[in-house]
């Protein structure tokens, strides 16, 4: 199905990393960690799952995009508000 998408990442010797092909999405944990994020919910048209841990909230996330749906990654804090939305 993705077999015609081709991502080339590059990193250079000075450490300098390029992405070739594609538009990359940098989520940084400890970012929304100082923020207060304590849980992940990936938000789509047919509802909205909560998820523990980033990584995999963060795959769904990509998955319901390839399927095209409209879909977001929000970091919520211990009263559930939104810190962060992708």
């Amino acid at each position: 199905m993705f077999a015609d998408a081709l991502v080339v990442v590059v990193k250079h010797h000075t450490g300098w990393i390029e992405v070739l092909g594609a538009s990359p999405v940098f989520l940084d944990e400890s970012a929304l960690l100082r923020k207060g994020a304590v849980l992940y919910q990936v938000v789509t048209e047919d509802g909205n799952e909560i998820y523990e841990k980033l990584h995999p909230a963060a795959v769904a996330w990509l998955y319901a995009r390839l399927r095209g749906q409209v879909a977001y990654l929000e970091a919520l804090d211990r009263e559930g508000r939104v810190v962060h939305r992708l």
